[in-house]
């Protein structure tokens, strides 16, 4: 409703370019009349297709022809080392899905797919870092809170998907000057170009999911765990402290809310902003997920998992946040107790079973 469709737009036009442009004109405006402001930005970008300006990409080239499994253990070096992860979080194995990097066909056409990706990244940073520089510019940067988190986990699909047989149909088969797009992870169509859609594929996924298992559609940690980052000059934070306590989305409002001195309502989610200026973790709680049939819950350092169909997992996260090591035969008391929990509350908030959505062929 009071949708548009737009004709194509002209020239070198990129939407991660134009979204931080119109973001940082609304902060420049709403400083300008120095009223309070809420911005809510969000890109699509990194997501597929892989579309990326051939300037940003060019930076990347041939960054990533180490190859995933080299490139996976630096990563997770370099989590250890910044003090993101420890000891409780060791490298996950290689996806028993994929190959070596050293077995890998294409390897030339892997590290584009790569880079492209990377590209992407690129360019939303740099609209992040125009619309900060506008805050910075405006004077408003002391008094604003910025949030920035990103999605749940790297997007594993090869395209088109096998399990999405109209997939095809569903997207566009033209550029805006007439070309045929060419849809589909094949080694033969070099992505970037806006005649490609291409995705960067499970094991590429693989690596931006370090140290963790699985992906995006999951909900063990390589499909729920996302960095948080918040700044806040003038709101008395901790500056550069990590908090490792567990939070969800549903808890970003209450602490909005909470800066801005508005009351919140009770609901699923609690504020992050004590933790944020250094106080204590705020008492134990339950935290649960679901997606398509997936699903988890947390008390502390238990989770359980599973993926739809199957059975409960048990994971201490404590000592094995990699979920290398289930524990629910060990301890089948405990799993019954939180797939109880569980359950009240997939009742409490009309959690469909997937396997009824499936039967509709939704």
């Amino acid at each position: 409703m009071g949708e548009e469709r737009q004709p194509p737009p002209a020239g070198d036009y990129y939407l991660t370019d134009a979204i931080g442009e119109h973001a940082a004109d609304f902060v420049a405006r709403q400083a300008d009349a120095d009223r309070p402001f809420f911005l809510y930005l969000a890109f699509t970008a990194p997501h597929w297709p892989l579309h990326a300006p051939e300037g940003d990409v060019r930076r990347y080239a041939e960054r990533f022809t180490a190859g995933w499994d080299e490139l996976r253990a630096a990563r997770h070096a370099r989590l250890v080392e910044e003090g993101l992860v420890g000891d409780e979080a060791p490298l996950s194995e290689r996806d028993p899905e994929l190959v070596p990097w050293s077995e890998t066909g294409a390897q030339s056409w892997e590290d584009r797919r790569m880079a492209v990706y990377a590209a992407q990244v690129t360019a939303m940073d740099r609209a992040i870092g125009r619309v900060m520089s506008t805050l910075e510019h405006s004077g408003a940067a002391d008094d604003t809170l910025v949030v920035f988190l990103s999605d749940n986990g790297g997007c594993a699909e090869e395209l088109p998907p096998p399990d999405a047989p109209k997939f095809r149909d569903r997207q566009p088969s033209r550029t805006p000057d007439g070309r045929p797009i060419k849809l589909g992870n094949d080694a033969g169509t070099w992505p970037g170009g806006e005649d490609t859609f291409c995705s960067y594929g499970k094991a590429w996924a693989n690596l931006s999911n370090t140290s963790f298992r699985l992906y995006k559609r999951w909900v063990h940690e390589g499909g729920i765990a996302t960095p948080l980052i918040a700044h806040w000059p003038g709101g008395g934070l901790d500056s550069g402290r990590i908090v490792h306590a567990p939070h969800q989305l549903t808890d970003v409002l209450p602490t909005l809310l909470e800066a801005a001195g508005i009351p919140f309502p009770a609901g699923p989610g609690s504020s992050l902003l004590a933790e944020l200026r250094g106080e204590p973790d705020e008492p134990e709680r339950m935290l649960f997920w679901e997606h398509v049939g997936n699903a988890a819950a947390r008390r502390g350092r238990w989770k359980i998992v599973r993926e739809a169909g199957g059975s409960w997992e048990l994971y201490d996260m404590a000592n094995d946040r990699s979920e290398r090591w289930d524990l629910a035969a060990q301890e089948p008391g405990l799993v019954g107790e939180l797939a109880a929990s569980w359950q009240e509350w997939a009742d409490s908030v009309g959690v469909v079973p997937w396997v009824t959505i499936r039967a509709a062929g939704r």
